[in-house]
């Protein structure tokens, strides 16, 4: 069974992790960063692939959005995360 925790503060969101990783038929994302303005919460969500893969789910106003993908590079997906997570801080 994931748990999701929080793990700390990053540029203004929150980021949360699942405890165990998401396998290919797996809903659950591998982790979870939660963005807070005045006017909206938006999710930016990772999943973990088969084969070291890796997807990115945005999430706003009850819109999802995949915003990447990589077949084989989870780094490819962390750094696009990271960037996307400081421009919405």
């Amino acid at each position: 069974m994931n748990r999701i925790y929080q793990v700390g503060p990053i540029l203004g969101c929150i980021v949360f992790a699942a405890s165990a990783p998401a396998a290919v038929t797996d809903p659950q994302p591998h982790s979870i960063i939660v963005c807070h303005s005045p006017v909206a919460t938006r999710e930016i969500r990772t999943y973990h692939t088969g084969n070291g893969g890796c997807r990115v789910d945005y999430l706003k106003d009850a819109t999802t959005l995949t915003l990447w993908s990589a077949s084989s590079d989870r780094g490819y997906c962390d750094m696009r995360v990271n960037d996307l997570a400081a421009t919405l801080a």
